[in-house]
């Protein structure tokens, strides 16, 4: 007899269905997986028989031949124990109900029986609310599929019961109900980093604006300055203003770290904040390995990625990076089918002007030759500095300087005076807090323009007409501007959506002059040789 099941594994980030075929026929007992198993597959054969017999269920002392379809996609990973289980009993007629019109089983099997959750169970979720089908899941991982409303699911915790639940009929229940009833634990599933306060860099007001401006519509940021001049702990403070994603977003952003092998528990509450080492492969960068799964890149996605020491990053990583800061994506060709990975995020990149780290240092004398520092600045190429829209040097501050000439003024949408001083300001927010709110109005002005979840950096040529007017002055001042440098047509249109976001934050209908001038400070030319550069 041969029973049919849906089992699911991963691809990518996403939930594939395959039909397990069981056939039970005459002949000396033998247990063949055949439709290309990886050796995780193969091995379900052992643990399979061990959790039927050892559930006290009977185990077939036939030919058993296990399909697995379809036969192009490479199989993987333990979650196909259960269905394959469920297969084998309904060939036997233990199990009495018919599994392939409404049911998805996704399980790993230990050998006493008793199931565990597996990575990707929000992903298996999601594809079976997407085909109107119910999920038989581990108990273990309920608290990972709770998030998914709609979703008929059959909690168990063992292949024994499994069997006895489903011949009785398999009341499976709305996902939702099920909340509340899962224990609690962190929503993020991982160590949270500690936000800080913009307060804590004192000065530094054109580097806090450009992170601002950054995190608001989802440009791309590259600071440069010696060593400790706050650099790395600017762009930890980049947490403190990111607004909290959407159930949408959170939804994405789960599943992504769910495939990972991350067991999360409910939905990220909070957008990622990712740093990398230098030492990081392109596959740990971008996604691979067998299976794939999801890479720095992807495991970013809708938060921060932090590359300290950019040029210490292999070139090939670096190169790799240019297709998901353009497009958001990133492509991995695999055999027979190419696998994508979610990968919208916001880039900010740290770097010394110098392999010493102290050219154009006030007080310390650069140790580097010329050639030295040009092979330096060279590992970083010009089409990947070209899709980074924001780049602000941070130098070390002169305290004997004046204070005209120490700092800059105060931009919109950061505070100025520390709460905690009695003789400062009247403001009751700290910086980041002020910043923060700043976003959010900016966030949602473009989400109102556009109609869905697009910043202002997902913007494409052909729609600068419709979403980025300028006034007259402004725009007559980028087209200068633009002649003057000698601007690239992406560097061009860059310059404007960051224009569009600075008006964003500043509540302006139209780019004005203002918002413009600002930009184009921002997006300052790459040339760090100069002199005036810093």
């Amino acid at each position: 007899m041969i029973a049919r099941i849906f089992g699911c594994m991963l691809l990518g980030v996403e939930g594939e269905f395959i039909q397990v075929e069981v056939d039970v026929g005459p002949g000396l007992p033998a247990f063949t997986v055949v439709g290309l198993p990886d050796a995780a597959v193969r091995e379900s054969r052992d643990r399979v028989r061990a959790a039927i017999q050892n559930s006290g269920l009977p185990f077939p002392l036939r030919r058993i031949t296990v399909n697995l379809a379809p036969a192009r996609l490479p199989k993987n990973g333990a979650a196909l124990d259960l269905p394959i289980a469920l297969g084998i009993l309904a060939a036997e007629r233990v199990l009495q109900v018919p599994m392939t019109d409404r049911w998805v089983a996704v399980g790993e099997l230990g050998l006493d029986g008793l199931l565990r959750p597996v990575p990707g169970l929000l992903s298996f979720a999601l594809a079976a609310r997407a085909a109107g089908r119910a999920l038989l899941v581990p108990r273990a991982g309920l608290d990972q599929v709770v998030a998914v409303t709609g979703l008929p699911v059959l909690p168990v915790g063992s292949l024994a019961e499994a069997v006895e639940e489903l011949n009785r009929g398999g009341l499976s229940r709305p996902a939702e109900t099920f909340r509340g009833a899962t224990p609690a634990g962190p929503a993020s599933g991982h160590h949270r980093l500690e936000a800080g306060d913009l307060s804590d860099l004192e000065d530094a007001w054109e580097a806090k604006r450009a992170l601002q401006v950054a995190v608001a519509g989802g440009h791309h940021l590259l600071l440069t300055g010696p060593p400790g001049c706050g650099k790395t702990m600017l762009a930890e403070r980049a947490v403190s203003i990111l607004p909290p994603p959407s159930e949408e977003e959170a939804l994405e952003i789960t599943k992504i770290r769910s495939a990972a092998g991350e067991f999360v528990t409910g939905l990220c509450s909070e957008r990622p904040f990712r740093s990398p080492h230098p030492s990081c492969t392109l596959a740990g960068m971008i996604g691979g390995g067998t299976p794939p799964r999801p890479g720095e890149a992807s495991l970013a996605h809708r938060g921060v990625l932090f590359l300290d020491e950019l040029p210490h990053f292999r070139a090939e990583v670096l190169e790799a990076l240019r297709l998901p800061l353009e497009d958001g994506k990133a492509r991995l060709a695999r055999a027979g089918t190419f696998i994508v990975f979610p990968a919208r995020f916001v880039l900010i990149a740290a770097m010394n002007p110098c392999p010493c780290g102290f050219f154009g240092h006030p007080h310390r004398e650069c140790r580097c030759r010329e050639q030295e520092i040009r092979q330096y600045l060279a590992r970083l190429s010009g089409p990947l500095l070209d899709r980074i829209d924001l780049r602000v040097s941070m130098g070390i501050r002169d305290r004997d300087l004046s204070p005209a000439r120490n700092s800059v003024a105060s931009p919109p949408g950061l505070a100025t005076a520390n709460p905690s001083d009695p003789h400062g300001g009247h403001t009751t927010q700290s910086e980041s807090a002020c910043a923060r709110q700043a976003v959010i109005a900016a966030r949602a002005r473009q989400r109102q323009r556009f109609g869905d979840d697009r910043l202002n950096r997902d913007l494409r040529p052909a729609e600068a007409s419709s979403f980025l007017a300028c006034s007259g002055p402004a725009l007559e001042l980028l087209e200068e501007a633009s002649r003057h440098l000698g601007l690239s047509r992406r560097a061009r249109f860059r310059r404007l959506t960051v224009a569009r976001t600075i008006a964003d934050l500043n509540g302006h209908e139209l780019i004005e002059p203002d918002d413009a001038a600002e930009a184009i400070q921002l997006c300052r030319p790459w040339n760090p040789m100069e002199p005036g550069y810093r």
